[in-house]
C-alpha cells in the first residue's frame, strides 16, 4: 500500500527522510512554508507522527536563515536528538550540529487488547477463587 504523507505544492522540497523502527515517526528537511515555525525563507527539520498516515502530525524543530542549507539529518530510533550538516550562507563552510532534548513526542501507553483484558480478568477471578477456597479451608479446619 502506498500512502502519501505530505502534500506540499509549488517548488517546495523535502529531503533526507528517515524513519524510526516501528515506522510511526518520520523526520525530513523541507523548505515548504506549511512546515515552518516562522516566515523565514530557510529550511526546517520536520518530525511527523505518522501512526495515522491519513492524518499526520507535523512538528517543526528548527528554522534556518535564507540561504543556509541543511543536509544529512540523522537520529536514533527514539528521535531524542538529531544530528545534521549545515552550510553557511556562502556555501563554503560545512558544520555538524546536534539538536538535543527532543522529547516533544512522548510514548503513549498502548490500550490493552481484548486478549490482554481477558488475561487480566482471568488472573483476578483466579485470585478471588483462591482467596475463597483458602478461607473455606480455614473455616472447616
Amino acid at each position: 500500500m502506498l500512502t502519501q504523507v505530505t502534500k506540499t505544492a509549488g517548488d517546495a522540497t523535502i529531503d533526507d527522510p528517515i524513519l524510526n523502527f516501528p515506522g510511526d515517526r518520520a523526520a525530513f528537511i523541507s523548505n515548504a512554508p506549511e512546515f515552518k515555525r516562522s516566515s523565514s525563507d530557510g529550511q526546517t527539520i520536520v518530525v511527523a507522527d505518522i501512526s495515522d498516515p491519513q492524518n499526520p502530525i507535523f512538528t517543526s524543530l528548527i528554522n534556518t536563515a535564507p540561504g543556509v542549507v541543511l543536509d544529512d539529518v540523522t537520529a536514533p530510533n527514539d528521535f531524542s536528538f538529531f544530528a545534521f550538516e549545515s552550510e553557511n550562507l556562502n556555501g563554503d563552510i560545512e558544520q555538524i550540529y546536534l539538536l538535543q532534548n527532543c522529547n516533544f513526542m512522548t510514548e503513549v501507553s498502548p490500550i490493552p487488547t481484548l486478549s490482554e483484558w481477558g488475561l487480566i480478568a482471568l488472573a483476578g477471578i483466579l485470585g478471588i477463587v483462591g482467596f475463597m477456597v483458602m478461607r473455606r479451608k480455614k473455616a472447616s479446619a
